[in-house]
């Protein structure tokens, strides 16, 4: 049984031989192509040769671009000249300089304020009469009245203290 199955395929096999007529040519160029390598490596080196083929392609262009222009600015060379800020070189002298320059920027500010507060009380023409404090008060009330102190809340000492 194994013989006849053998046998028929092998008669499938000639039957279909002669009966297929496509047989295909390979080109010499497909021959040359063809690589013993896998076809992701295959892939791989086309991409590889693809990009640097475009790297070059895009520097040709800007390098034919550069060509065509024509300005070229004078520049002046200033050697001898050093920054005005010169934090590298001295620190310290650069956070000298911070600290005035701030100083500076507050003493201007508080100018500003001064002079704002001086014309806004140019417009105004009230002036209080204020009367001297009178002789019979004391120097003392005087001054803890300008302090904000009551009679009732200080405290005296027990030799000051009247008994009525």
């Amino acid at each position: 049984m194994l013989r006849s199955l053998v046998g028929s395929e092998m008669c499938i096999r000639d039957r279909d031989e002669r009966e297929s007529t496509f047989k295909p040519k390979i080109n010499r160029s497909s021959v040359k192509s063809q690589r013993n390598q896998p076809l992701h490596e295959i892939s791989a080196d086309y991409h590889l040769e693809r990009t640097a083929r475009r790297e070059a392609q895009r520097a040709k262009q800007m390098e034919e671009e550069v060509a065509h222009l024509t300005f070229k600015p004078k520049t002046n060379r200033n050697n001898g000249v050093a920054s005005k800020v010169s934090a590298m070189r001295d620190p310290a002298g650069y956070m000298q300089s911070l600290k005035e320059r701030e100083a500076r920027k507050q003493a201007q500010e508080e100018q500003w304020r001064l002079e704002k507060a001086t014309r806004e009380l140019a417009e105004c023409s009230f002036t209080p009469k204020i009367s001297k404090t009178p002789k019979y008060i004391k120097p003392e009330r005087v001054e803890a009245a300008r302090q904000g102190v009551h009679r009732a809340s200080r405290v005296y000492p027990v030799s000051e203290r009247q008994w009525i």
